[in-house]
């Protein structure tokens, strides 16, 4: 490192020195590759007892044939959480089979995106509850094959800061960086006792123990607000019709009205006017009164704005889009950042506050989570802030997102490419009034879901942690972080998971 001065004002040039003999058969000559603070951290690992990727996995796979099945689920790069590595799958007809739907995962595999690796989209399979379950080939699934190293492990030692820099250095192209499978494989890991690596095991588990009770908790509250309101086993009338010989049921789908009511609506499509929509809300009606959303509104629906994806970075300030809505939680997928020199200039108006409900009005509409906790951020146009009043925010949340609040929108929703559900329309949404005791019950329960993504959350950041100490320093000071961490945070059993080993 050395001190310059440059039109009187000092600067701190890191450099390099690389023989050619140096370059490791890459021909690589890009000062990225040779960062000092890199070439350090692979020689720390290299001096630990390692091995390389392709002799502790295997990166092959079986190929899925879309040919004999009706339908699959999928795992592509952007359905995974980049902070906690959870991951959404979409159900959808082997018939339409994306093309990178190729590779079949099993329990315990890894899959590891070799596209943008600086976005850290790792994942772990610890359960396989719908087959067949396909991963894109844009990630590197990887099975263990050796004993020595356990799957968890593997897991979080590619979710550490450290290893997302080793993957990001090996990338090539600008535009669309990506990393080869055969360099991934190539990796030097770092193989610690088997008591650091059940350590690491026990939070990973017991992460997913947590996420799995939130789940729990939250359709526990969807259960009670269906009973009270008489829903719980509802669906649209049916008819029976013979196709053949055989008598097949379908949803009742005539419906008679007025020229004046097709008129007042201004809508003339026929999904519009289906029977089950006004069946859900006058079975509504015989058990609860109903109130327009607007009555419950501090101020007209705040809506987000469209910064531009010239505007976007690979870090800075979070800018949330749909794709990071969800009824449970904001979640880092496919993420966007922002400079903070543009996030001054929209925080004032754009920037959510803790309390508000996030709401989807755009693409996928009708996605609403209660904001919990300050947020440094800017919403994009496709989201509203709604600020309540009069009603449980964590309640009204549910509303909207349970059947009450989604048939609605799909009635009302417009768009052909792109659903849209316009403000006016979020203010006339139906909502139905219950107890206050019963919405302090769901509320609740929708609060101790929280708790449990965040239990998951932080176990999964003491491991990560662990794992980049144990690199930077040594085993015993890894296990002396992760014993300490888990005296301080307030999750039951957490005496369980620490390490004999002090």
């Amino acid at each position: 490192m050395i001190i310059s001065t440059h039109q009187g004002k000092c600067h701190t040039i890191e450099y390099s020195l690389v023989n050619i003999s140096e370059l490791q058969g890459e021909l690589r000559l890009d000062a990225e590759y040779y960062d000092p603070s890199l070439i350090k951290l692979e020689e720390k690992i290299r001096k630990l007892n390692n091995k390389a990727l392709r002799n502790i996995a295997t990166n092959t796979y079986e190929t899925f044939n879309n040919k004999n099945c009706n339908k699959f689920y999928y795992i592509e790069i952007a359905n995974v959480d980049l902070s906690t590595g959870n991951y959404e799958v979409e159900e959808i007809p082997c018939k339409s089979a994306p093309s990178r739907a190729r590779k079949l995962v099993e329990k315990n595999d890894i899959l590891v995106s070799t596209v943008r690796p600086n976005r850290n989209a790792v994942t772990f399979i610890l359960d396989v509850n719908k087959k067949p379950l396909v991963a894109s080939t844009g990630f590197c699934k990887l099975r263990i094959i050796s004993n020595e190293v356990k799957p968890c492990y593997l897991f979080i030692l590619f979710k550490t800061t450290h290893y997302k820099q080793l993957l990001t250095r090996k990338t090539t192209a600008t535009m669309y960086p990506a990393v080869s499978e055969e360099d991934i494989m190539n990796l030097p890991i770092p193989i610690p006792s088997d008591i650091f690596q059940k350590l690491i095991e026990k939070l990973v588990i017991k992460a997913h123990e947590e996420q799995k009770k939130a789940e729990q908790f939250y359709k526990q509250a969807e259960e009670i607000l269906l009973e009270e309101l008489g829903l719980k086993n509802w669906r649209p009338k049916t008819k029976k019709i013979k196709l053949g010989k055989k008598e097949l049921e379908e949803e009742e789908n005539i419906s008679i009205r007025t020229l004046s009511d097709v008129i007042k609506s201004n809508r003339m499509d026929a999904e519009y006017w289906e029977p089950k929509y006004d069946e859900l809300l006058n079975k509504l009606r015989e058990k609860v009164k109903l109130s327009y959303l607007e009555q419950f509104l501090t101020s007209p629906p705040l809506k987000g704005i469209e910064v531009g994806s010239n505007n976007y970075q690979e870090e800075g300030i979070p800018f949330i889009r749909v794709s990071n809505i969800s009824k449970y939680e904001l979640i880092r997928r496919d993420q966007k950042y922002i400079s903070y020199e543009l996030y001054i200039k929209l925080k004032d108006k754009f920037e959510p506050k803790k309390g508000e409900i996030l709401l989807t009005k755009d693409a996928t509409p009708g996605i609403a989570y209660v904001l919990k906790e300050d947020f440094k951020g800017i919403i994009a146009s496709g989201i509203v802030r709604l600020q309540v009043k009069d009603i449980n925010k964590e309640y009204l949340a549910l509303i909207i997102n349970s059947i009450i609040g989604q048939m609605q929108i799909i009635k009302e929703g417009g768009g052909s490419i792109i659903s849209h559900w316009k403000p006016s329309q979020i203010k006339k949404l139906l909502i139905p009034l219950i107890e206050s005791k019963i919405q302090q019950k769901i509320s609740y329960l929708i609060q101790q879901s929280f708790k449990s993504r965040e239990n998951s959350k932080k176990l999964l950041e003491i491991a990560k942690r662990t794992v980049e100490i144990y690199i930077e320093k040594n085993e015993e000071e890894g296990i002396k972080y992760a014993n300490n961490k888990l005296k301080e945070i307030n999750i039951k059993d957490t005496q369980k998971l620490q390490s004999s080993k002090e």
